[in-house]
């Protein structure tokens, strides 16, 4: 299985021309060397890191030894602080998964 920090630094390396690729790669659902809804959460941090952003990679939360939620990255610009939630999904999901994230962080105040 590939680690978050493997990811990110294969993520890292890529310019331009290469999230494009990865882009049409991801549209014909044909990201072999990326677990499910992985290339497009690096793609859309990457994105914005070579547009001058601030961000940070995707992370998990932890509360005592439990995975609470997984944050697909942020992204820090022009003062502006934003949480990226991605959903690499052909057919409509649910929309919780924010209320999903707010209610955990208000339910422990460890987060």
């Amino acid at each position: 299985m590939t680690t978050s920090a493997e990811y990110q630094r294969r993520i890292e390396i890529y310019d331009r021309a290469q999230l494009l690729d990865l882009w049409t790669q991801i549209q014909a659902c044909n990201t072999p060397n990326w677990e499910p809804g992985k290339a497009l959460e690096y793609l859309i941090i990457r994105a914005f890191e070579l547009e001058g952003a601030d961000v940070t990679y995707p992370y998990s939360i932890p509360i005592a030894r439990t995975i609470i939620e997984q944050i697909d990255g942020a992204v820090y610009s022009d003062g502006l602080f934003c949480l990226v939630e991605c959903k690499d999904q052909a057919n409509n999901i649910a929309s919780n998964p924010l209320p999903n994230f707010a209610t955990n962080c208000y339910a422990d105040p460890q987060v």
